[in-house]
């Protein structure tokens, strides 16, 4: 697994992932609709959110369908497979003189408008087709047919067209915030990422997440007004952490994917079901024990009192990631929290006697 892929797969809910699988399983004729390859494409604009210039496509696809009988409804879910070379013959044949908004034009379809023209590719179609499938399952038919009514009018301008798209963006994206990481997130997943491809010959495992990285990003990227998310080390530890959990958890998975079938006759090699659950919960939920401690029956014993819950919380809040990460934990515990209190009295502008003072009290030899 590419280090690319961690990023598409991290943080995608459970009807994302059935969403983008329905997709590459639908069947047409006992074949798969869309190619590997189409199904993947939309995966990563969906997920990566760079859908806006697909949408806007799929908007002018819409209003090019709109001169088919049946309208952009048979043009998306005809049968047949969904290849370039059966968009061509559909639009050579079917393009009646009269409507001169849409010829065909090389490989592919213009459209004309008052203020400007627009080309989609016979080879792009297939994307933009199962772009609409996926569309479906996620906003729902009634949200897309909403955006795709008013394209049938005849005196749409392509702004108007790009409104439509617009606000079919906005749709989509309301639904992916409940499915995908915050942006911000996956946008400091995306720098970790490149600057362990940039030292790792342009890709890295898990063994490349090592205190040494931690530690030469963190000098590379603390000073930076760009990276503020990464000032404190503490910070770019657990961003570290976190990507090596998640890879770890995709290995994983992976391995469960390509295992043996599942059942209980283990002399034919298979897996028990109970076994693959146990994985996939471990992976999905990280347990903390303090959290366990804190519920019945346990929490009427008092195991730690509030000081010794302090001294151990980061150490439980780093789990095994504490292992393969000793010296990167370490730094944290010794200088962590009293970079912390400094970067924190900084932010609240404190200068000067207030400043030493603050870095004094921060700074002791307990």
């Amino acid at each position: 697994m590419s280090a690319d892929h961690y990023i598409l797969e991290v943080g995608k809910s459970s009807e994302l992932v059935a969403a983008l699988r329905l997709l590459a399983e639908t069947e047409d004729g006992g074949e798969p609709r869309f190619p590997s390859d189409v199904c993947r494409a939309v995966g990563r604009v969906i997920v990566c959110r760079t859908y806006a210039p697909a949408l806007l496509e799929l908007c002018h696809l819409a209003r090019a369908a709109s001169i088919f009988r049946g309208g952009y409804v048979d043009f998306f879910w005809g049968q047949g497979p969904m290849r370039p070379s059966r968009f061509r013959g559909k639009f050579s044949s079917s393009v009646v003189s009269g409507e001169e908004f849409c010829k065909v034009v090389g490989n592919g379809i213009e459209l004309s408008y008052r203020d400007k023209p627009f080309s989609i590719s016979f080879g792009r179609m297939p994307f933009l087709i199962a772009l609409t499938e996926f569309l479906v399952t996620a906003i729902g038919f009634t949200a897309l047919d909403d955006a795709f009514s008013p394209l049938s009018r005849t005196t749409l301008t392509a702004s108007d067209v790009s409104a439509l798209a617009n606000s079919l963006s906005r749709a989509l994206y309301d639904w992916l915030k409940d499915h995908l990481p915050p942006v911000q997130a996956q946008r400091k997943l995306a720098l970790l990422v490149d600057f362990l491809k940039s030292r790792n010959s342009g890709d890295f495992g898990r063994e490349n997440i090592d205190d040494q990285a931690i530690m030469d990003f963190w000098c590379a990227f603390a000073a930076s007004p760009d990276f503020e998310d990464f000032r404190t080390y503490r910070s770019a530890f657990m961003a570290f952490a976190r990507l090596r959990q998640v890879m770890e958890g995709a290995d994983t998975l992976r391995a469960i994917n390509q295992a043996d079938p599942i059942g209980n006759a283990r002399e034919h090699g298979e897996i028990d079901p109970e076994e693959i659950e146990t994985a996939i919960e471990a992976i999905t939920e990280d347990i903390n024990p303090f959290d366990v401690l804190s519920e019945p029956p346990t929490s009427r014993i008092k195991f730690f009192n509030t000081k010794e819950r302090e001294l151990c919380r980061f150490l439980f809040e780093c789990g095994r990631l504490a292992d393969p990460l000793p010296l990167s934990f370490l730094r944290c515990e010794v200088f962590g929290a009293a970079q912390a209190r400094i970067t924190q009295g900084m932010r609240d502008r404190a200068q000067g006697s207030q400043l030493v003072t603050l870095i004094e009290q921060s700074c002791t030899s307990d």
